[in-house]
């Protein structure tokens, strides 16, 4: 789906940090898994040893022909020092490979290496004598039983054959004692725990490639071929308050500047010299925050002292007007206007000075979207700088489509990580296709961390880290848009950019950047123009 098929490491990361709640409980899933089997395996005997076989026997120094290295057919003291130097000796020759390849050779073990039986043998001096306890760890009685009697019967011979000397007396005959379960094995749970990592991080990178979504904000540029005009921070806390947009307490002061931006842009592209602007605002699916962009922008037009008017045509799930009024009245609605049961006048609710609202009530026939409510809408935009409607999802519905028949340009939200690139996509070629301005994206629920919300100066240093990694440049030619934005910043009556143009042409010294990284940087380069504006007067 994306540019040549790439896949970024920094999606990939991500991805990991994204699902660290699942990759997390998969991993102590797989350690806790692990760890019951163990238990489990280690009640019932069957980890690694169930059985413990002993047996014993002493070294003696006799030779082939059956005598002791002293000539006598009894051991003397000699012979007793040389059988307990024999011990060590005879140890070796009990795990060798040659005597427990016999051992396997004759009782016809399947399934057992030299290994397996030298990794369970044991056999201890018992203090520093020549006698020996010999002892097997076994998963069956039976067959421990018969491979310590086998090395009994076999050493004397494989003594005599690979030493010329020694043989062993059996004290105690083999005997088996069931014990419970061997040792815990601890690598088992590591291994278990891995197996939970991996499946956790398999899942959470095969979302990337199964269902990729918008986590990059370079993919505007890259993927869509269209330009980013914002992007609004993840911020639960102002979104989901139960207050009027045009209270500001509580306010994010960063949620404020990222409206504050895109606004300032679209009054730069836009300009009053135009006409009125008709721009309706929708996305690929409900739930991507296209109301509550829609409001906010609004709110921010109207701040720089332009005629705006809300118009919900979202006519089968209207709710922006409740993000402004308590309680919605029929008699104040394009319901009423539209069925001409009510005047323009009383139809439009007045919000402040410079922001009216259009309300619109869900009812069981919705408003249809056709020639004569173009005809309404034209009628009324010619009181307003800006007129912003608010359209269903143009991944559902059709409806926005007929717009193209009265908006001036469109503007598209699309929520951080929320639909697949592909039904994007889909939906901004459809727009596409009916040949409307669409202005740009605007990228909502971006998501950085709780302390960069609260601290502005890292949310910049954020920004500037994605700009650096390829987003889309807001290209703004020098010298028309900025005439476009000192005379619509001129008709407001705002001292802010007083004379912004000839600041640009005039000051060789001090040379403003043709381009902005972000639309933050744009709404900077103003205050830094304002900042020099005041420093020469200051001068003079």
């Amino acid at each position: 789906m994306k540019k040549n098929d790439e896949i970024r490491i920094s999606d990939i990361l991500y991805e990991i940090v994204k699902h660290r709640v699942l990759i997390i409980s998969l991993t102590i899933a797989g350690l806790l898994v692990g760890i019951v089997l163990s238990g489990v395996s280690f009640l019932r005997g069957e980890m690694s040893k169930q059985y413990i076989i002993t047996s014993s026997f002493t070294v003696n120094t006799q030779t082939e022909q059956g005598l002791f290295t002293s000539g006598q057919e009894f051991p003397n003291q000699s012979d007793i020092t040389m059988s307990e130097d024999l011990v060590n000796t005879v140890s070796y020759v009990f795990k060798s490979d040659k005597m427990l390849e016999d051992i396997i050779n004759s009782l016809g073990l399947l399934g057992v290496t030299t290994k397996d039986i030298y990794d369970n043998l044991s056999l201890q001096p018992y203090e520093e004598t020549q006698i020996i306890e010999m002892s097997l760890y076994w998963r069956s009685a039976d067959e421990g039983i018969n491979i310590l009697t086998e090395l009994n019967q076999k050493a004397p011979e494989i003594l005599k054959e690979t030493l010329n000397i020694g043989s062993i007396s059996v004290l105690n005959q083999p005997a088996a004692r069931y014990i419970i379960g061997g040792n815990i094995n601890v690598a088992f749970w590591g291994y278990m725990a891995l197996i939970g990592l991996g499946l956790g991080l398999a899942i959470a990178i095969s979302k990337l490639f199964i269902h990729p979504t918008l986590i990059n904000l370079k993919d505007i540029k890259q993927v869509f071929k269209k330009e980013l005009l914002g992007d609004i921070i993840e911020d639960k806390a102002y979104f989901d308050r139960r207050k009027s947009i045009l209270e500001d307490d509580g306010i994010s002061p960063n949620i404020k500047e990222s409206f504050a931006s895109v606004a300032n842009i679209i009054q730069s592209r836009l300009s009053k010299r135009d006409g009125s602007h008709i721009i309706y605002v929708t996305s690929t699916m409900r739930g991507e925050g296209r109301t509550s962009v829609t409001a906010n922008l609004a709110v921010q037009l109207s701040e720089l002292e332009n005629r705006v008017l809300l118009i919900d045509l979202d006519t089968k799930n209207p709710s922006l007007s409740g993000l402004f009024l308590k309680n919605i009245d029929y008699a104040h609605s394009l319901n009423a206007f539209c069925s001409g049961d009510i005047s323009k006048a009383e139809a439009v609710v007045s919000l402040n000075g410079y922001l009216d609202i259009m309300p619109t009530i869900l009812e069981r026939s919705p408003i249809p979207i056709d020639s004569n409510l173009f005809h309404v809408i034209q009628q009324i935009a010619v009181d307003y700088d800006y007129v912003l409607i608010d359209t269903a999802p143009v991944g559902l519905t059709a409806d926005p489509m007929n717009l193209n028949q009265i908006a001036s340009a469109g503007l598209f939200v699309i929520r951080f990580d929320d639909v697949t690139l592909k039904e994007i996509k889909s939906a901004v070629e459809r727009i596409e296709k009916i040949e409307v301005n669409l202005l740009g994206c605007i990228v909502n629920g971006v998501k950085i961390s709780k302390k960069e919300i609260q601290d502005p100066v890292k949310i910049r240093n954020a920004e500037a880290k994605r700009d650096m990694m390829g987003d889309p440049l807001v290209k703004l030619e020098t010298p028309k848009s900025m005439e476009n934005f000192d005379t619509g910043m001129k008709d407001t009556g705002a001292p802010l950019v007083t004379d912004f143009s000839e600041d640009i042409a005039v000051d060789e010294t001090e040379k403003q950047p043709e381009t902005v990284a972000s639309s933050r940087d744009f709404i900077d380069l103003l205050f830094q123009a304002e900042s020099n504006q005041t420093s020469d007067e200051e001068k003079n």
